[in-house]
């Protein structure tokens, strides 16, 4: 796992303070146990980033990487990698694996012995969609709530 810093950017009051924007990024053999990895690495998002954001971008990224080990035709040489940007209130996360990808037309919806990632996916992302190339990209962002105005600075979370 490696976690590249932090993205600064000015606050809405315009003073010299910054929020801090999460990045991590995180090399995952294919591996039965790459989700349980990528589940582990992603709990370093807190407590900088809303609970549920993290709760939910932990869900779907194991989802995903699942699927990349079960379905991509991985050996274990290949890496899967998984990218976290914290953007505003929330996060935009990209899974890179060096399968063939999936037409996303073609899936169907879950049934009882599986296929429920994808339909999570999208269900709780804000947006999702899934890139084909030389890799295949399946992106998604979760948008935070917005702060109310009235709540004390100190009770806000990044």
């Amino acid at each position: 796992m490696r976690s590249s810093g932090l993205g600064l950017s000015p606050t809405r009051s315009g003073y010299a303070a910054y929020e801090m924007f999460p990045q991590l990024d995180v090399r995952l053999k294919s591996t039965p146990q790459a989700a349980a990895e990528a589940r582990r690495s992603l709990e370093a998002l807190r407590p900088g980033v809303d609970d549920r954001i993290v709760d939910e971008a932990i869900l779907l990224v194991s989802e995903i990487v699942s699927n990349s080990v079960r379905h991509a035709g991985l050996d274990h040489l290949d890496a899967i990698e998984v990218h976290v940007r914290g953007e505003g209130s929330g996060v935009h996360v990209d899974v890179f694996d060096p399968g063939p990808g999936f037409d996303v037309e073609q899936l169907h919806g879950p049934r009882p012995e599986g296929g429920w990632g994808l339909w999570l996916l999208d269900r709780l992302s804000t947006d999702w969609g899934v890139e084909r190339g030389d890799v295949t990209q399946v992106w998604f962002e979760l948008a935070g709530r917005p702060l109310p105005a009235d709540l004390p600075r100190d009770r806000r979370r990044p």
